[in-house]
């Protein structure tokens, strides 16, 4: 078993209400993202994506993606994409 498919079962059990946040790269933006229910645990998905500038993608910078991953948090939403996810072909990974 994944450690995270660990970590989720393993949360999951908690009678108490558990929020986790898993924080992956723009590549899971081409992932399928189905949420579980889990017992209390409610699980969202931050994706770290890129930045188009002037014609040319970069990566995020430290305050982009620590910026990205605190407005998740304060939305609450499953699913937050921080970032450019389009166009793919530019990306540069």
């Amino acid at each position: 078993m994944e450690s995270f498919e660990w970590l989720k079962s393993w949360l999951g059990k908690s009678d108490n209400p558990v929020q986790l946040y898993e924080v992956k790269g723009s590549h899971a933006s081409r992932e399928g993202f189905q949420l579980e229910s889990i017992n209390k645990l409610k699980w969202n998905r931050v994706i770290l994506c890129f930045r188009m500038e002037k014609g040319r993608s970069r990566w995020l910078t430290n305050k982009e993606i620590s910026e990205g991953v605190m407005n998740a948090v304060k939305k609450g939403k499953e699913l937050y994409i921080t970032g450019d996810v389009e166009p793919w072909g530019q990306h540069s990974g």
